[in-house]
This record gives structure tokens, sequence and C-alpha cells, in this order.
């Protein structure tokens, strides 16, 4: 049984990480020699399974973190903007149908879903209407 229900969580998550990775040119001015060195910048765009830290440690692993800066944008624009990455406008992945948000510790109950909720209550307990009547 433990097998079958941990079959049906995910425990990353359905979202991808969108980044924006941008390379520049900085001029040595103290070099006489007029060379130039490549600089880079990861900025995370919209969060998702892998993380800052991760993209950190994978830059490390390779050698590259003197080259990239990762930086992270955490936040939403209104629907009638432009935006840089899906994902950003305020009701993005709202759906026009009734929505429940089911509490974490409702979910884990051995039969999952027939015994009490949240609070003790039957049937009921951790269950969040999430519809806009």
């Amino acid at each position: 049984e433990g097998e079958e229900k941990s079959a049906r969580i995910c425990d990353v998550g359905v979202e991808s990480t969108v980044a924006k990775v941008e390379m520049m040119t900085d001029s040595l001015a103290a070099d006489s020699s007029s060379s130039s060195r490549a600089r880079g910048s990861v900025v995370v765009l919209r969060h998702g399974a892998v993380s800052s830290s991760d993209l950190r440690r994978a830059l490390i692993d390779a050698g590259l973190d003197s080259y990239f800066d990762v930086t992270s944008i955490v936040r939403s624009t209104p629907d009638h903007v432009a935006n840089v990455a899906p994902g950003q406008t305020v009701r993005h992945y709202s759906p026009d149908v009734l929505s429940y948000m089911i509490a974490h510790s409702r979910y884990n109950n051995d039969d999952n879903g027939g015994g009490s909720g949240d609070k003790g209550e039957g049937g009921g307990g951790g269950v969040e209407d999430l519809s806009d009547e």
C-alpha cells in the first residue's frame, strides 16, 4: 500500500525552472593588451525543481563558478504585462473549474480519504474550497 501511494505523489513537483543565461564581455582596462574576459549571469525567472543553489553547485562542479553569477527574480506580473518567462502572471494555471486544496495531513490518512480530518472532524477536515463563488 505504501508503494502504491508513493507512485501517485510527485516528490519534485510539476513546475520547471526557467532561467535566462547571458554572457557579456568585459574589457580589462588595467590590462594594456586590451584583452577581455567573458562574464555571465544566470537569472532564475521561475522557480521549479532545480533551485538557484543547484545551479550554483553545477557551475562549481564544472569549474565555471568564477565566470557566472546566479540570481533569482521572484515576482508575478499582472495579466496585461508581457512576461520574460512563462508562469509569471498572477492567474497562471488558474483553471476555470471548481478547485480544492487537500491538506497534506488529510491525504496521508491510512485510508486516503475516509478517516478524520486535520482537526478530528469526520470526512471534511483539511479540504478548502478554492472556487470564486
